[in-house]
């Protein structure tokens, strides 16, 4: 099996820290073949790619990819292409962290994959250049918080209540009350659905849903030997069967297929 090396570095500037979860980096000049499945996940990235082409591939589209691209949340996997030498730059956000960068309500992008500059206009292209020449990680990192700091929009953080909610459904050991959680928030239920369609893309159950996905993808990965029935049960879905559906609605395969094939990036990222 093939190990793809992630580099994963914080971020410094204490306001960008409440919007981006880190930078990471792919590096590599000896030539590379991956051709692996993308997992969903609950939040957005932004890739900037300075080596060969980067190919999704889902159901019925194939897109290609020379430079930057913003990746929406996606309700299902796809398939990542790429060979050749690898030099890519990314910036995993906190669920509600992309909105005060792009202005737009991040549902325009769930199940979407588009040019970055697209989103971000004129300013991408030169930030683009900017970091090509830079070439060093430390020079690149430099340059990006520079730029986030020029666009990002403070008035648009999210609001605190979209935070707090996103990370309890994160943390639950059980599917958070909504109608409890909006009570003692002081919000409506509705009014905090629509909240999250805007500032993280998606309503709050299928981010619960997302949530649960990730932490039982875990434990395929690092605990092979959990029965399909313990992972169920740790995960806190209320049976095998409803387990086994809500995976493969998410991986495109049951567990069990899943761990056969070996064929998801998670598998073989090495975190540096």
């Amino acid at each position: 099996m093939i190990r793809l090396p992630i580099a994963i570095y914080p971020v410094q500037h204490s306001l960008l820290k409440t919007v981006i979860k880190y930078f990471w980096t792919i590096r590599s000049d000896e030539p590379f073949s991956i051709h692996h499945k993308l997992l969903p996940v609950g939040n957005c990235d932004i890739l900037f790619n300075f080596s060969d082409p980067i190919t999704y591939i889902s159901k019925n589209t194939e897109q290609q990819f020379r430079r930057s691209h913003v990746i929406g949340i996606r309700h299902q996997s796809c398939f990542i292409r790429q060979t050749g030498r690898l030099d890519v730059l990314g910036i995993a956000c906190f669920p509600a962290g992309l909105y005060p960068f792009l202005r737009i309500p991040l549902e325009e992008l769930t199940d979407r994959i588009i040019e970055a500059d697209i989103v971000f206009k004129t300013v991408m292209a030169s930030l683009e250049d900017q970091l090509a020449i830079a070439h060093h990680t430390t020079a690149r990192l430099a340059i990006l918080e520079r730029e986030l700091l020029r666009r990002i929009e403070p008035q648009l953080l999210p609001p605190q209540v979209i935070s707090h909610a996103a990370r309890q459904i994160r943390i639950a050991n059980e599917p958070l009350n909504l109608l409890q959680f909006c009570d003692v928030s002081g919000i409506h239920l509705r009014t905090l659905e629509r909240m999250f369609a805007r500032y993280i893309g998606i309503r709050p159950k299928l981010f619960h849903r997302f949530a649960r996905f990730q932490q039982a993808i875990g434990y395929l990965i690092r605990q092979p030997a959990l029965t399909l029935t313990n992972i169920a049960h740790e995960c806190e879905y209320y049976d095998q069967a409803h387990f086994i559906k809500d995976f493969t609605a998410f991986a495109g395969c049951s567990p069990s297929q899943f761990l056969s094939e070996r064929r998801s990036v998670k598998e073989i990222a090495i975190l540096l």
